[in-house]
């Protein structure tokens, strides 16, 4: 008798046999493989060459805990909603940033967490009455919460930190759904071909055994170490023998949205330093990697094509452009001990929510005046 999905708690592996090694969590009942992640050292400073931020822009670096979850009967909805059959709870893991585990049985839950358990408790009455599940075997969930590019390459990708060890028993792999299908290639260096990989889109899966693997990078928040060998692995697929000193000015300028308006002018006086202009809208996963590859300084507006720098040499050199409402702190935890450059424009509205949407402009003379003092070498 299978439990129907209830979503007034959590499953927080009470229960599970807790393993010592990765490779033993194929084995009989729900099991649980926990450990903490190896830390990175705090990003430096950023340095701030114009304008005025008005959010924090120096990320906060904790210890983050890596869990591998495998459940024997297991329903997996989109946007990151898996359910245990044996309980008919959704799992700890279904939480984007999920708090530390166990800190939500004997204390209220942040206001963030609070909103997200309410949303999941919705969808799981209108997705249990929805489209009838196709049957999996033995999965390895590697899908997330949103499907951009910058979630993808950042949060989904980050789970693959523990697929080696248990790639032998992993009979399909689960990718997310995306607008451009830029899933499967990040994912081909780790064996996915279309025929092994399912992707998360209306259809939900009833998987008889799930791995599923918490994320190595929580964006803004923290970052594991394990993520590295994840990004130098698609990059030694890509891009095995890159040439080196590259400088590139990644454009918005075909973006959906949060353009920066009059960006031709921005690039102009980045292409008269040495930048090449590109556009990752219409490139390609592979010639996007084997780009950043190459990079020895990365430049653009603060955006998902940026993020591209995790396949950059440590030590490459970011110059971030914000509008002082909207900026991030991703790619301070991704520079590897480099301090970030930041030059901030004139926001276009005042509300941060709005900010992560709207157009916005910078001065070229600002940015001009602001990289002078610069050695690109």
């Amino acid at each position: 008798m299978v439990s129907e999905p209830k979503g007034d708690t959590y499953e927080e592996y009470d229960g599970y046999t807790q393993v010592q090694a990765l490779g033993d969590v194929f084995g009989p009942g729900d099991r649980i493989y926990r450990r903490l992640g190896t830390s990175v050292p705090r990003p430096p400073p950023p340095t701030v060459l114009a304008g005025k931020a008005r959010l924090k822009v120096t990320p906060r670096v904790a210890p983050l805990e890596l869990r591998l979850i495998k459940i024997e009967r297991a329903l997996v909805y989109p946007r990151q909603l898996i359910v245990n059959l044996r309980t008919g709870k959704p799992i700890f893991d279904s939480l984007r940033k999920p708090p530390p585990l166990g800190s939500l049985r004997d204390a209220p839950a942040p206001i963030e967490v609070d909103r997200e358990h309410r949303v999941l408790r919705e969808r799981i009455d209108r997705l249990v009455k929805a489209r009838k599940p196709k049957r999996l075997a033995n999965a390895f969930h590697a899908a997330g919460k949103h499907m951009g590019y910058g979630h993808v390459l950042l949060e989904s990708m980050s789970r693959l930190w523990g697929f080696e060890e248990v790639s032998p028993f992993v009979e399909c792999i689960i990718a997310p759904e995306t607008t451009t299908g830029f899933a499967r290639p990040l994912l081909a260096p780790f064996g996915a071909t279309i025929r092994n990989t399912e992707i998360l889109g209306d259809q939900p899966f009833h998987c008889d055994n799930l791995i599923v693997p918490s994320q190595a990078f929580l964006l803004n928040t923290t970052i594991a170490a394990e993520v590295w060998p994840i990004y130098e692995r698609i990059r030694g697929f890509y891009a095995p023998n890159p040439r080196t000193g590259r400088r590139l000015y990644v454009s918005r300028r075909f973006a959906e949205q949060r353009r920066m308006l009059g960006e031709d002018e921005i690039e102009a006086v980045f292409s008269s330093r040495g930048f090449e202009v590109i556009h990752p809208e219409r490139m390609t996963v592979e010639a996007q990697v084997a780009l950043f590859a190459s990079a020895e300084w990365v430049a653009g507006p603060v955006g998902s094509g940026l993020y591209n720098a995790v396949f950059s040499n440590p030590g490459v050199r970011m110059i971030v452009l914000g509008s002082g409402n909207f900026h991030s702190r991703i790619e301070s935890l991704i520079s590897r001990g480099v301090a970030v450059h930041y030059i901030f424009g004139s926001p276009s509205t005042q509300d941060r929510r709005e900010a992560m949407t709207m157009d916005w402009r910078m001065d070229p003379q600002i940015v001009r005046r602001a990289i002078a003092s610069l050695d690109f070498g």
